[in-house]
Parts: structure tokens; sequence; C-alpha cells
């Protein structure tokens, strides 16, 4: 079995789409359970096969080449008392670059764990917060360079937002709460059949217009294999940190992706 695979990257800024298979090579043990933990602009969050030892490496980052290519050692995972650090959520770093000494990754584990540490200070540790609001254990983090801060919104309906970074909102986390949203008009039907839908919540932020996406999307299980298949998908936009979100349509020349 092959020990190795290769890099596609795929271009959607264009009329049509391309796609190119890069000389660089990735190894296909991050796929595995100690593999890839969650990934930020192309640097990889993982562990070494022993499962310690976390890391940064840059293997699925189209910009670096092979021989460029580099591994950045973690403080060792330190897990709070009632929380877990083997399952990861998903990981966010604050600039593209970890070697850029103001660079802040984060790591959401699955529950109440919230880990930031400083990847290119030489004597970096992690900062462990532990989320007291259950609705928070299952969401997402994210890196708001408009606001400076680590973002996640409240799992479920998204009403309410919090904020997170190495200062002032550290143990006490900024928050905003949303009582009211500019929904779509829908048939009593069809709020009925939402309201027995699985929902999430996720934050996503334009580079171009700093301004904030918050994604909604209802599941339910399909008829056939009973895997949860997609029923809708709502965006709502927010101009700046203080207005309220409002329900869009069209998102124009923007592209969202999941990763």
């Amino acid at each position: 079995m092959a020990s190795i695979g290769r890099l596609m990257i795929t271009d959607f800024s264009g009329p049509s789409c391309w796609t190119r298979v890069l000389e660089k090579t990735v190894p296909l043990n991050l796929i595995r359970e100690t593999g890839t933990k969650g990934a930020s602009y192309g640097w990889i969050f993982t562990l070494k096969e022993d499962g310690t030892k976390p890391r940064l490496v840059d293997d699925l980052n189209p910009g670096v080449s092979e021989s460029d290519g580099c591994e950045i050692s973690l403080p060792d995972l330190v897990t709070l008392p009632h929380c877990q650090t083997r399952l990861v959520t998903n990981v966010a770093m604050s600039s593209s670059s970890p070697h850029d000494e103001n660079c802040i990754l984060a790591v959401k584990f699955a529950g109440p764990q919230l880990s930031l540490c400083r990847p290119a200070q030489e004597n970096n540790k992690w900062v462990n917060i532990r989320i007291d609001d259950p609705g928070f254990f299952s969401s997402r983090v994210m890196y708001s360079k408009r606001d400076k801060k680590f973002a996640m919104p409240s799992f479920g309906g998204g009403s309410f937002i919090g904020y997170w970074d190495l200062g002032e909102n550290l143990e006490k986390p900024k928050g905003q709460h949303f009582s009211d949203y500019d929904n779509p008009e829908l048939l009593p039907s069809h709020w009925e059949r939402l309201d027995s839908c699985c929902t999430s919540v996720e934050l996503v932020e334009s580079r171009a217009t700093d301004e904030m996406f918050m994604i909604k999307r209802f599941r339910e299980n399909g008829y056939n294999d009973g895997r949860m298949e997609e029923y809708r998908i709502w965006v709502f936009k927010q101009v700046d940190s203080s207005s309220q979100w409002f329900y869009i349509k069209n998102i124009e020349d923007l592209c969202i992706f999941r990763v």
C-alpha cells in the first residue's frame, strides 16, 4: 500500500473552475484516527503515531513545496477536569502562518474545553478555557479578523455568539444575544418540517468586505437509508458587530466552503 498521496487544488475564482495535481506529496497516515484532527490555512493540527505530542504540519498547504515542508511542535495537551482532549471539533488560526509571532491557534474539543496558544513563541503554552454554557459544547470555532477575536455560535438556533481572545475576553467571554432574525417567510407546514430537523449554525467571514455570515443548516433523516440529508440552508449577513442579522437569498460573487 502506498504511504503517500498527491495534493490536488481546485480554483473556483474564475468563470470555470480547474483542478491541478501538485508535485507535493501528502502522508496517507493523516487519514488515520491519529492523523488529521483539524486544519486551518492548510496547516494540520495532528498528533504523533502514539496519540501524543501535538504538532502543526504544512502537508495540506499548496503554497509550500515538498522540500520546504515544515513541522511545528506544540506543548503537550492539558485536559481540564470533566473535559476531554482526544476528540477535536475543529481548529482555527488568527493568521495564515503559525510562524507569525502574533499568530494564535485555537483548538475546540468536543465538549467544554477550548485551548489557545501562540505556536511561534519559544516558551509557548496552552491557555485552557472551560466553557460553562453547554450551548457551545458542539460548536465550531472561527477567527474574526474584523473583531480580532475567536467566535463561536451557540448550538441550534445561533441566538448567542461568544467571543474569546487572550486578553480581556479570556475567562469571561464577550457575548452577543440575537432575539430577532429577519427570517424568510414560509408556510406553516414548512415551519413544522424545519422544527423536526437537526439544526446547526456556523460562522464565516468575508476577507474582502469584513462582513460576517451565519449559515443555518437544516438536516433530516433520509427516507431510504436513514442518513441525514440536507433540507435547507439559510444564510444571514451581519454588516458590523453591532448590527442585526439579515436573511439574504444571494451571496453574489462570494463562495462559502465548509472544511
